[in-house]
């Protein structure tokens, strides 16, 4: 996960970007003002905000506002880091999906990030999720790739949208095949292979490659705008 720290004060955050960067995120951090986050931005294509305002709250509301409107970086999770001494001030109009108390417990803010984010996949099960020319109807359970309907089984689906909303992370065989078919499906691992390799082809040429084999792990499903950042 690509995580835009931003803080005028870097000392400050040393704990929490070390936090991050343990649990496996691609932490960037820069200061406040709009030449760092232009710089910053040139580098990262962030998917979650986290800003840091020692007693000045409504400072991350002016930093997520200039994100979208000055840089069109489109609404993304944003944490807060809250002081001890301001967190009395706290206002839901800072515009913040959640919060962390600093300093406080040691990987808490690691944990709430993928909270929020298993949160958002399971209420995006509703409607449509698209990746560029990639879009997946969970409602209509329909996948179209540049507009064409795709001719997929009902556990061809279940099985790409579980790889969809759990997306960037690796999936043995086994666990796919525990949270797909069922802890009482008898079949082999095998029956995940054939499944994957007809997603594939239904995909194509241009959208197969969003399904990378991990050798001797499982399956990982990756956007085409992530493997080019």
């Amino acid at each position: 996960m690509r995580v835009l720290l931003v803080s005028d004060d870097e000392r400050s955050i040393a704990g929490v970007r070390r936090e991050l960067a343990l649990a496996n995120h691609q932490v960037h951090w820069c200061a406040s003002d709009s030449e760092s986050l232009a710089e910053a931005l040139s580098k990262i294509t962030p998917e979650v905000l986290v800003v840091d305002f020692p007693g000045s709250g409504p400072a991350a509301r002016t930093v997520r506002q200039r994100l979208e409107m000055e840089f069109g970086i489109p609404p993304m999770p944003t944490f807060l880091l809250i002081h001890r001494e301001a967190l009395e001030e706290f206002d839901l109009t800072w515009g913040a999906d959640d919060f962390v108390v600093v300093p406080g417990a040691e990987g808490e803010l690691a944990v709430r990030i993928r909270l929020l984010l298993w949160t958002q996949s399971r209420v995006k099960e509703e409607g449509v999720t698209a990746f560029g020319g990639l879009e997946v109807d969970f409602g209509n359970y329909e996948v179209r790739a540049d507009g064409r309907l795709l001719d997929l089984t009902f556990k061809e689906f279940e099985l790409f949208k579980y790889l969809v909303t759990h997306r960037n992370r690796v999936h043995t065989r086994e666990s796919l095949l525990a949270r797909v078919w069922g802890y009482d499906y008898f079949g082999g691992t095998r029956t995940v292979d054939v499944h994957i390799r007809r997603i594939r082809a239904k995909l194509g040429p241009k959208y197969e490659s969003c399904i990378s084999t991990v050798r001797g792990v499982g399956y990982r499903f990756t956007p085409l705008s992530d493997h080019q950042d």
